[in-house]
């Protein structure tokens, strides 16, 4: 019985996290689908569509302007090569943020995605564009050689250390 239990658990889980995926990925598609072909002149349009919640918090002039600033961005780095789902993190049931790869033309770009869920329905809660794709890997390479230069210091100590207690 305490199996089935277990199962019947896994399994709810796993279907809700399937669910909330699955919620985030119709919201997030018709964006991705719009910068992918280049109609890039309505995104916060699209981002907060009429009926959504934050959408009545933004005014028609504020709209127009950020679907202009979003547009002439979009124009800036070229045609849309493709895209794929670089990291994703969440708080379950909760709060989630995607960041999505575009290949431009120019240069590459990060669109980042927050989903938030208020009450019984995922709304998008933002959306934004990063193009300081080359700063994070350098800021991570740095990161990674530093951590590379502290391991092989602390293993060659380990190693003088090992021959010193030989040595008595």
């Amino acid at each position: 019985m305490r199996s089935n239990v277990c199962i019947f658990t896994l399994f709810f889980a796993l279907s809700c996290s399937v669910s909330a995926s699955s919620d985030l990925d119709k919201l997030a598609q018709p964006i991705l689908d719009a910068v992918s072909s280049g109609t890039t002149d309505k995104i916060a349009s699209l981002v907060f569509p009429v009926g959504s919640p934050s959408r009545s918090y933004i005014s028609s002039a504020d709209l127009n302007q950020l679907d202009s600033q979003f547009k002439a961005s979009f124009d800036t780095v070229g045609k849309s090569y493709g895209y794929s789902l670089y990291h994703e993190a969440n708080i379950p049931g909760v709060y989630a943020i995607r960041y999505y790869v575009f290949r431009f033309e120019r240069q590459p770009v990060l669109l980042k995605f927050e989903f938030y869920k208020p009450n019984e329905k995922w709304v998008v809660h933002g959306f934004e564009i990063d193009d300081e794709l080359d700063t994070y890997m350098e800021n991570s390479a740095q990161y990674r050689i530093g951590n590379l230069g502290a391991r092989d210091i602390r293993l060659k100590i380990e190693e003088i250390n090992k021959g010193n207690q030989n040595d008595k």
